[in-house]
């Protein structure tokens, strides 16, 4: 078979290529400084025929590039540019337009655009090796006539994109790692194939004095491998074994530096994605692992300085890198802040004390690189709260916070040691996050004095002479913190107040916005403190969790109120920044769950809960009924009565079938017929997860019913129910990957044992009289009968 040879296209139709590709708001002008792409261009106006000849001609070229117009599908633009002729494509149409579709498909942001991406990277490639091996065997007629010719060469920034495109999905896809590895391995591949042909073109004299291609190659970069190593760093949320890929890169970028000469010696932003990667692995040896990476940076940063003197005969100038002559590996805040942060995700048992000494390596620093920002603090004290949460003993967990605190407060002395005039340009000023990481950190301390030290920390944040030395104010985040400390302590004992001071928070937050309001105040930071959706939610989980006689009053007290709020537009729904979900309506049902049940024989008092809530609030919360409201509750929520948009979700699901098992009989027919319809509204929904199926093996009064409802067959039990996925997918279409695995088989061999076990003891406790009497009788039957 003939292969095609390369075809020029018409001079008109070009210059209405060119034309397009200037217009579009998509192409970058990076290669603006080609001039051999615009000489190609430059015609003679003698050599045109007139327009009227052309017309035709236009109009079928332009229906045969179609990849050029915006407005035509881009899965058509991709495919008739793949599947044009080989030999056909003009040099613009791999420079350019390529670039412009591949964009294009990397929008898409999925795994259908970057498969498109792919399969255009591979047809130019396949374009290339055409056109230049046509251009060689050729060689011999060229020479002989004088004529010029150019190698066609796919430039690095393709490739580039193409890798970027599968990074921005790594997190969500788990094959694109591979697929950017495959991307880089064929970059290598035709960046050797682009060397030795050009070699051979020069051995067999083919001129390329006015290449279009001058200047570009595919020889992969530093900046290739970055994005590798930001893909890779994404992948590592999944597993740490991207994380060691990624750290096996930079080795790699070494040696193809120090081998082939070419462009990848590691910068900072190599180490700094390397370590982040493990940063987000959260795993127990990220933080030794990020460290030794920043190591390793370190040296690298002496090596480099001392090559630098050796070679330019000056020092690095590390106060001024504007004035050096390049710049070189060097460490700096983000890089400690990322180990610091690796450290704090951790579960290593040492992993806090590790983040203090590197947060004190950067304060004791000479280095202006090396200057402690909120972040570093920030990040710092999330590893004591991390450690708070985790510790067995109060007194351990208190002291870890209290450890926190500390640093915060070392952070405030670092601002007091600084001239006046560099307050407001440090990044340690102007933010809050270092304070409310040391709220977060009382909060998880779980102690009975962790909410008196939280609201002891809310009220100095709140003193105007602290806002004015830190340049911080407190937000919504930080009133927020502070009630979960009280509603986490509304555990310890029956009947606390903690409730009451949480709501109070919410209360002053409230006092505070509409005072904003009414003053018309433009500060940038008052102006925006206002409760959110998660302010009233954190105060009802207060009551919901207090086991008060009066927690499902004042839980739906507060459920209506901000219904209300959202009604009237009171809360920022924009992006859905603060859109409400079905948690408030969620934690109704724990309320209800928590409550013991009452018997309504009075249709006064059912009327009663589902009027008005106005009279004495004390009387009314002694007289409604918690199952009541529940179910109304739950009508409303399936019915989105209050025109939320809200949708019931798998929590409050399982949370309302543990309403159902709380307050009503186990033989009762109302039982059967509420779990019936709650399991059925949960399968419509595509809801049925672990939890949904946890909460029905307890609700259901037997194993009958549980394994008819959940659809087992045949010689399927209940206890082989380890996975969701089992169900119809239509049941389990909107449940995420964590809560699909139920539990496996010796978890629900043991729960079971420990069922019938304490059924068994119940049963011996009712009958215990009358097995004194008859248990040695039985005994002499059993011997007579093995006799």
């Amino acid at each position: 078979m003939t292969a095609l040879s390369f075809e020029k296209l018409p001079i008109p139709t070009r210059c209405c290529y060119f034309s397009s590709l200037q217009t579009s708001n998509d192409v970058d002008n990076s290669d603006s400084n080609d001039n051999s792409d615009y000489n190609d261009y430059d015609y003679d106006d003698s050599n045109i025929a007139d327009d009227h000849d052309h017309d035709h001609d236009d109009e079928n070229n332009t229906k045969r590039r179609i990849w050029l117009d915006p407005k035509a599908l881009l899965s058509d633009r991709t495919s008739r540019f793949i599947n044009q002729p080989l030999g056909s494509l003009h040099h613009l149409d791999i420079k350019l337009a390529s670039v412009d579709l591949i964009r294009e498909c990397g929008k898409l942001n999925s795994f259908e655009g970057m498969k498109m991406a792919s399969d255009l990277l591979e047809r130019m490639i396949e374009e290339k090796k055409h056109v230049n091996l046509e251009m060689n065997n050729s060689s011999n007629n060229n020479n002989n006539n004088g004529s010029t010719s150019s190698i066609l060469i796919v430039p690095d920034r393709t490739f580039k994109m193409v890798m970027y495109g599968w990074a921005n999905i790594c997190k969500k896809v788990s094959i694109a790692p591979q697929r950017m590895r495959e991307v880089l391995d064929l970059m290598i591949q035709e960046a050797e194939y682009d060397k030795s042909i050009k070699q051979e073109m020069e051995t067999n004299r083919i001129k390329n004095e006015e290449s279009n291609n001058s200047g570009l190659s595919c020889e992969p970069t530093v900046d290739i491998y970055n994005t590798l190593l930001q893909g890779l760093s994404q992948a590592a949320s999944r597993s740490i074994q991207a994380a060691i890929e990624a750290e096996h890169a930079l080795k790699t970028m070494k040696k193809m530096n120090r081998n082939r000469g070419w462009h990848t010696k590691p910068n900072t932003r190599s180490y700094s994605l390397v370590m982040n990667a493990y940063a987000k692995t959260k795993h127990v040896t990220a933080g030794e692992r990020a460290e030794s990476v920043l190591r390793k940076m370190i040296q690298c940063y002496e090596e480099e300085k001392e090559a630098y003197l050796e070679e330019y005969g000056v020092q690095y100038d590390i106060f001024d890198t504007h004035t050096n002559e390049r710049n070189i590996v060097t460490p700096d805040t983000i890089a400690y802040s990322i180990v610091i942060q690796a450290y704090g995700q951790s579960d290593s048992d040492d992993a806090a004390g590790k983040a203090l000494n590197l947060l004190n390596e950067l304060i004791n620093s000479d280095n202006p690189m090396l200057q402690p920002d909120a972040f570093a603090f920030a990040n710092t004290i999330n590893a004591f709260s991390r450690k708070a949460a985790k510790l067995q003993s109060p007194h351990a967990r208190f002291e870890a916070a209290q450890q926190a605190e500390e640093i915060l407060w070392m952070m405030v002395d670092e601002i007091k040691k600084r001239p006046q005039m560099e307050v407001t340009d440090d990044n340690t000023d102007g933010s809050i996050v270092p304070f409310n990481s040391c709220l977060n950190a009382w909060a998880q301390s779980f102690t009975r004095e962790s909410p008196h030290r939280a609201d002891d920390l809310l009220q100095r944040m709140l003193d105007p002479e602290l806002q004015s030395l830190a340049q911080i104010y407190p937000n919504a985040v930080s009133f927020n913190t502070c009630m979960l400390a009280w509603s986490k302590s509304s555990k310890f004992e029956e009947g606390s107040s903690a409730p009451e001071r949480a709501e109070e928070l919410l209360n002053l937050l409230r006092e505070i916005s509409k005072g904003d309001d009414d003053d018309n105040s433009h500060d940038k930071q008052n102006s925006k403190l206002r409760p959110d959706v998660r302010s009233y939610v954190t105060v009802m989980n207060a009551y919901a969790i207090s086991h008060r006689k009066d927690s499902v009053f004042h839980t739906y007290r507060l459920l209506n109120d901000l219904i209300q709020d959202v009604r009237e537009g009171y809360f920022d729904t924009g992006d859905n920044k603060d859109k409400i979900n079905a948690s408030p309506f969620t934690i109704l049902f724990k309320a209800v769950a928590n409550t013991k049940k009452i018997d309504m024989s009075s249709n006064e008092l059912e009327d009663l809960a589902f009027g008005p809530l106005d009279g004495d609030e004390e009387e009314l919360s002694e007289v409604i009924d918690p199952y009541s409201i529940a179910l109304k509750t739950y009508s409303d929520l399936l019915k989105d009565a209050h025109d939320l948009g809200v949708r019931a979700d798998h929590f409050a699901f399982s949370e309302m079938l543990a309403v159902v098992e709380a307050h009503t009989d186990a033989e009762s027919i109302e039982r059967r017929q509420r779990i019936e319809e709650i399991f059925h509204d949960a399968c419509q929904a595509g809801h049925v997860s672990s939890m949904v199926v946890r909460a029905m093996q307890k609700a259901c009064p037997n194993d009958i019913m549980l394994k008819d409802l959940l659809q087992l067959r045949g010689n399927d039990t209940v206890v082989s129910i380890e996975s969701i996925n089992r169900f119809p997918k239509q049941w389990t279409a909107r449940v995420s990957q964590e809560f699909r695995r139920v539990s496996s088989r010796s978890e629900h061999f043991r729960k079971q044992t420990n069922f019938f076990g304490a059924n068994n003891s119940k049963k011996n406790n009712n009958s215990s009289s009358k097995k004194k009497h008859s248990k040695k009788g039985s005994f002499r039957k059993n011997i007579i009968k093995r006799k």
